[in-house]
């Protein structure tokens, strides 16, 4: 079973993502080896790729979380972000040596898209993105 695709991870080879494509096809992996991943939670990662993907560069890490849930993870030497993508929210991380901060945002949310740019923006101009 995948575990995680990218990163160190001793269950796989370390892999960079030349881009967003490899990215997506990392999350069908990790379905296809999950099957206890809701739709919702598969569909939302699909929206969430489609949406950063001419915004944002690719993450250093796509992997399982610790429910059936799906993570993208950056990180530089400063800090490290994380979306945990659920059936019902994205769970943004965002972890550095002053602090860490967690925010929860709800997928139903007609603004939904516009809270995950502004929690992007200000991670990924700290990660080197």
């Amino acid at each position: 079973m995948i575990d995680a695709v990218g990163g160190n991870d001793i269950k796989t080879l370390p892999k960079v993502f030349a881009s967003w494509a490899d990215v997506e096809s990392a999350v069908h992996e990790l379905v296809a080896a999950k099957s206890d991943i809701q739709r919702d939670t598969f569909e939302n990662t699909r929206v969430l790729i489609r949406f950063a993907s001419d915004r944002y560069p690719v993450p250093d890490k796509v992997c399982l979380g610790y429910w059936p849930n799906i993570r993208l993870c950056w990180s530089s030497t400063e800090s490290t972000c994380e979306i945990e993508v659920n059936e019902n929210q994205y769970e943004f991380y965002r972890f550095s040596d002053a602090a860490s901060q967690i925010t929860h945002v709800d997928v139903t949310r007609d603004d939904v898209l516009d809270e995950v740019r502004a929690l992007l923006d200000g991670a990924l101009l700290q990660v080197g993105g």
